[in-house]
């Protein structure tokens, strides 16, 4: 832990969570978010990172693959209702079923702040939007707590 960082090395409370999810919308990074809550910017991005929530994207909600792998998969009849290659299945539950399945992801995702809580093209972003949820987080923590 930093030396200018006077925490009570107490746990995040639901109003820290709230501040949290606040400060991700308002495109704060995990430096200034941990300064504010006076905690370690590593435990804001590890609080972050445990309790993401994934919704589907354009791609998932309009019934299309999004599978990163759609282009170049050769699978077949994994849900049995068709006898479509599993890219072109038409009741999408192949993505539930291939082993390969992997969603695509904005690679805004795969660096710092890891969610879509601040972005400005969510509502037309087609890949899998990944959020923190302050109530959802508390909610999981405290079942990890028991």
């Amino acid at each position: 832990m930093s030396k200018d960082i006077k925490s009570d090395h107490k746990h995040l409370t639901l109003s820290d969570r709230i501040y949290i999810e606040q400060a991700l919308i308002r495109g704060d990074n995990f430096r200034m978010i941990a300064q504010a809550l006076g905690k370690d910017p590593t435990t804001i991005s590890l609080e972050t990172r445990r309790f993401l929530e994934w919704n589907d994207g354009l791609y998932a909600r309009n019934g299309v693959n999004d599978c990163a792998h759609y282009s170049s998969c050769d699978v077949e009849y994994l849900c049995g209702l068709c006898e479509l290659p599993c890219k072109n299945c038409l009741s999408n539950k192949c993505t539930k079923l291939c082993p390969s399945y992997d969603p695509i992801i904005c690679e805004d995702l795969k660096s710092p702040p890891y969610v879509c809580n601040g972005c400005r093209i969510q509502e037309t972003c087609q890949a899998t939007h990944y959020y923190y949820r302050a109530e959802e987080a508390q909610k999981r923590y405290k079942a990890l707590l028991s």
